[in-house]
């Protein structure tokens, strides 16, 4: 996730609970779009989910290229928090299967998720 977007997933995340609060004050929308409040609601926390995601992908990711030894990856990866707990995580998400302590694997709901969210350079 770039720095951007963390910013802009923070400001999102800070806003919304006042945006509900207003709407439940001033009442939903306007004559023209009585729903208004509702749809932007709904927008912010779809923004809110989709940077949630990419964030997750990029944890994941990082730590998942750090399982290879041989090529840049940590030996006894599955002894170091930082590396074991993101992968875990994709484990939870359906992103990745775990055979084993010392194995992982990418699944098909991973490589879409790592397609939708491709990485970017720092």
């Amino acid at each position: 996730m770039s720095r951007r977007e963390a910013q802009a997933l923070a400001a999102l995340e800070g806003a919304l609970p006042w945006m509900v609060l207003l709407g439940d004050h001033i009442g939903n929308g306007t004559r023209a779009n009585p729903d208004g409040r509702c749809d932007a609601i709904l927008a912010m926390r779809e923004a809110i989910a989709t940077l949630t995601e990419a964030q997750a992908v990029g944890r994941v990711r990082d730590a998942l290229s750090k399982t290879v030894w041989g090529r840049g990856g940590v030996p006894c990866w599955y002894d170091k928090p930082e590396i074991n707990g993101p992968i875990n995580e994709g484990v939870k998400r359906g992103w990745l299967f775990r055979p084993s302590v010392t194995q992982v694997e990418l699944t098909c709901p991973g490589a879409a998720a790592f397609e939708a969210h491709p990485a970017r350079e720092a």
